[in-house]
């Protein structure tokens, strides 16, 4: 059996190609997040999972679970990062416990506009005595439409505790918590 070598001509083109095709990535991956980083632990982030195919983008992040009928008053965002040419969202979809949610996309002149038709192309799964909360973005052309790439930031804002049976709303100051911490982003996951 003979080997033929790589010229260094073709073998430079070649690792130049590498370096240049973007951040490596997977199709789905889960990352748990550190426990304990807020006061009362309601809304504390402990696992987020991201997926990316042609379902859809799909991410899923666990709280702890809710207790007899106990369940925590706050917000929650999550926001998708698509592009490597700039930092940052260009999609944010965020909601309230209890409340509406809603979903916006980067304008790209510094602005949030709330997209009424692509808010259409998200569905929402909430199980609070689960703990968990998932968030599909159907791809849809014009929204989020089957990026190449995706990275996450989950944030959450407990403001207190409704007791359901007793009709007893405990509350507190404001406490976030970050997936993976305030300001970073999750790593890269590509589409399969």
């Amino acid at each position: 059996m003979r080997l033929k070598l790589v010229s260094p001509p073709v073998l430079a083109s070649l690792l130049i190609s590498v370096a240049l095709s973007g951040p490596a990535a997977a199709a789905s991956h889960t990352w748990s997040d550190k426990s304990g980083e807020t006061a009362h632990g309601a809304m504390d982030i402990g696992q987020v999972k991201v997926s990316n195919d042609k379902a859809g983008v799909v991410v899923d992040f666990r709280i702890p679970e809710a207790s007899e009928g106990v369940y925590p008053y706050g917000t929650f965002r999550v926001s998708l990062d698509t592009s490597t040419k700039h930092a940052g969202a260009e999609y944010t979809w965020a909601g309230g416990l209890p409340g509406d949610s809603g979903f916006s996309k980067y304008n790209g002149d510094a602005r949030w506009r709330w997209e009424g038709s692509c808010y259409k192309s998200t569905r929402e799964y909430l199980d609070l005595d689960g703990g968990v909360f998932r968030v599909r973005f159907v791809p849809k052309v014009g929204c989020l439409y089957k990026p190449k790439r995706v990275r996450v930031y989950v944030k959450t804002v407990s403001a207190g505790l409704w007791d359901n049976v007793g009709g007893v709303f405990t509350q507190w100051p404001d406490e976030g918590d970050f997936f993976e911490q305030k300001g970073v982003y999750s790593p890269w996951v590509g589409y399969s």
